[in-house]
C-alpha cells in the first residue's frame, strides 16, 4: 500500500510540473516508509486513504483545479491527523 500511495503523490508532483514539489516527494519518501512501517495503518484508514485518493484523482480527470486543490488539503490534515494519533 505505501509504495502506491507514495507512487501517487509522486505522480501528481510530477504531472504538476512543479519541480521543487517533486523534489519534496522524493526527499521525504524515505520518511514516510519509516514511518509507516511502524504499523499506523488500520483498514479503516486503508479505506479513507483509498477515497481521499479517489477523489483528488477525480478532480484532476474532470481538470477541476479548484476542487483537486480542496481535496489535497483535506487529505494532507486528514493524514497529518492518521500519523499524530497512530
Amino acid at each position: 500500500f505505501l509504495e502506491s500511495d507514495l507512487e501517487f503523490h509522486s505522480c501528481i508532483a510530477e504531472c504538476s510540473g512543479n519541480k521543487v514539489i517533486y523534489s519534496m516527494i522524493q526527499t521525504i519518501s524515505n520518511l514516510m516508509k519509516r514511518l509507516s512501517g511502524t504499523g499506523m495503518i488500520n483498514e479503516q484508514q486503508l479505506k479513507e486513504i483509498g477515497d481521499e485518493h479517489q477523489k483528488i484523482y477525480g478532480c484532476i480527470l474532470t481538470h477541476d483545479a479548484e476542487a483537486a486543490s480542496k481535496a489535497m488539503q483535506e487529505h494532507l490534515k486528514n493524514s497529518k491527523e492518521r500519523y499524530r494519533y497512530r
